[in-house]
């Protein structure tokens, strides 16, 4: 997304041009600390926070519900069979899609498809007709949408801000996803007191409508950028048909020094130890010896809140590295010691020390993904974004999907505590196969 014009003009100016008119000042995001001067970032950062108060929310609801009505370890691990299913084409879609279109625009149509799916399902609750396959279907829809509004939405990033606060602008987008799934947790525990989880459907759907409105306000460009040097006209012309596209972001990935490492690093932490989307049946094994005044419900918020609080102490931690320019390192590094939480979250029969582990954990995540992000967002020119983005997206996603299913069955066959101590170790391998297979993660310094 280019925001090197206003809409509807033609005059192009550079980003920090575009940043110094009055909606915004580049200089003065830069000597206050704060990007919050950027007004088209104001609007951005407006709309992630209601995406993701929309997105947890229906999500916990959704878990929660389907649990409680079947009791079944496997149906939660059906859920992840249906997010690979529609994510993965969603994905590779998305990131055409943001390549191509105006990437607002494309962010309000899927909010408004994430919008109407949780106001049925809202509606189907109040009404005491909601059924496991309508959750089903609306799992399925969501993921579908979510994933070709995040390619979008994380393109437009590097677009509204200069490129040098680029990294405090990832941090930041981190830190405010942390936030919001702290207090989401609470939101959701506050609205589900009574035998119903409608409240909490209900507010999902207000939260994405929110967030279909927002991104209305962005007054840049948000076209995405296309070289017309003529040397590449001939791979212009290939790249018409949208296979085609798919297939250059695909060799642009392959042959980036760096994130097939990454994506190898984010699958071998999340397929062996994916536990997010998990939390009823932790909370009713692994901290079975919790006290009598916290519920099933209430543990389950604690969890997420504590996992979330860990993502937002490590994002912030992040602010502090930025001038550290080794974020390879600090990714393995990162890696590691979520490995290490997972076993401890694993081990412990303390409840209270496993729901630390589970805070520790998040941290450590956080740190990893912010820098994962970071090199994305530095490395890429502006007409790969899209589809690098969709990749980091695609691999993650895929790796939550299969992590769900995993570990789901594997609770049912060997038990919660063995397989996230299990997780932590093959997590640890995972980071000896990247820094082997991909030197680069080691020596890539973001200066040189």
């Amino acid at each position: 997304c280019s925001s090197s014009n206003r809409r509807g003009g033609s005059t192009a100016m550079s980003v920090q041009a575009y940043n110094a008119l009055p909606n915004g000042s580049a200089e003065g995001a830069a000597s206050s600390g704060s990007i919050f001067a950027l007004r088209d970032y104001r609007f951005l950062w407006g709309t992630q926070v209601a995406v993701f108060c929309g997105k947890i929310l229906i999500k916990m609801a959704s878990v929660q519900w389907l649990y409680e009505t079947t009791g079944s370890n496997m149906a939660l691990g059906g859920l992840g069979v249906i997010q690979l299913v529609t994510q993965v084409p969603a994905i590779l879609f998305g990131g055409v899609l943001a390549d191509e279109m105006d990437r607002r625009l494309l962010v309000v149509w899927m909010q408004a498809v994430a919008a109407a799916a949780c106001s049925v399902v809202w509606l189907l609750s109040f009404l005491g007709l909601l059924l496991p396959w309508h959750i089903y279907v609306s799992v399925g829809v969501l993921s579908a949408s979510g994933r070709i509004e995040g390619s979008a939405r994380n393109a437009l990033t590097p677009a509204v801000v200069p490129q040098e606060l680029v990294p405090r602008a990832v941090s930041t987008n981190v830190v405010t996803d942390n936030v919001g799934e702290i207090l989401a947790p609470v939101l959701f525990f506050a609205t589900t007191l009574g035998e119903s989880l409608s409240p909490a459907f209900a507010v999902a759907a207000v939260s994405y409508i929110l967030a279909t409105l927002l991104p209305l306000f962005i007054e840049a460009n948000c076209q995405p950028e296309h070289t017309v040097d003529a040397t590449r006209t001939s791979q212009l012309a290939l790249a018409s048909s949208r296979a085609a596209r798919c297939k250059e972001g695909l060799s642009y990935i392959l042959h980036h020094p760096l994130l097939p490492g990454l994506y190898v690093l984010d699958w071998g932490m999340t397929v062996f130890t994916f536990y997010r989307e998990l939390f009823p049946i932790f909370a009713a094994t692994i901290l079975q010896s919790r006290p009598a005044w916290l519920s099933l419900r209430a543990t389950v918020s604690l969890l997420n809140c504590l996992n979330y609080a860990g993502g937002t102490v490590g994002s912030l931690m992040t602010f502090r590295w930025n001038s550290d320019p080794h974020k390879g390192r600090q990714v393995l590094g990162a890696t590691v010691a979520y490995g290490a939480f997972c076993v401890l979250f694993g081990a412990s029969r303390v409840w209270w020390m496993s729901a630390l582990a589970v805070f520790g954990a998040g941290a450590a995540d956080a740190v990893g993904m912010v820098n994962r992000k970071t090199v994305i967002g530095t490395t890429t020119p502006s007409q790969m974004q899209g589809r690098a983005s969709a990749g980091h997206s695609l691999a993650a996603n895929t790796a939550n999907s299969l992590g769900q299913i995993y570990v789901a069955a594997a609770c049912s066959v060997i038990g919660a505590g063995p397989t996230m101590i299990l997780g932590g170790c093959l997590t640890w391998a995972s980071v000896g196969c990247a820094a082997w297979a991909i030197p680069a993660l080691l020596s890539y310094s973001s200066i040189s």
